[in-house]
């Protein structure tokens, strides 16, 4: 938490670093950190952030009202879970997100709002997209 509260730039320069890492925000609550300066409010939470190639987590936190934003977001290589994530009101975008080789499990998630997967780059490395019991 404390590298992406620090924003993109550094967040990104640490993944550039630690390329293999596994990166765990397992019910993080965002909506409480949606007013943060470093982060850019149309960004917001990991538009245009990068990933290291090793798990990524996201199960069971909690985005809340408003729009939630992946757009531009590279994923790299590994499995990406948002196991019963909640997405409030509001548009979950991952809008031109580069994905990786790797599972991407959306089981048990709440989307209360619009969520599009439009214009995804690379989905020919997806090897399981689920969104069993969304």
């Amino acid at each position: 938490m404390a590298l992406w509260i620090q924003g993109r730039e550094v967040w990104n320069a640490w993944v550039e670093n630690n390329p293999d890492a596994e990166i765990n925000f397992h019910s993080v609550d965002f909506n409480l950190l949606r007013n943060l300066e470093t982060i850019n409010k149309d960004d917001w939470p990991f538009a245009n952030f990068n990933s290291p190639t090793g798990k990524k987590n996201f199960g069971g936190t909690t985005f809340g009202d408003g729009d939630v934003s992946f757009d531009r977001a590279k994923f790299g290589d590994g499995d990406v879970s948002f196991h019963r994530a909640k997405f409030g009101l509001g548009a979950f975008t991952p809008d031109a997100a580069s994905l990786g080789n790797g599972c991407y499990r959306f089981s048990d998630a709440t989307f209360l709002g619009r969520a599009s997967f439009a214009n995804l780059v690379n989905v020919k490395a997806v090897t399981l997209l689920s969104f069993r019991h969304a």
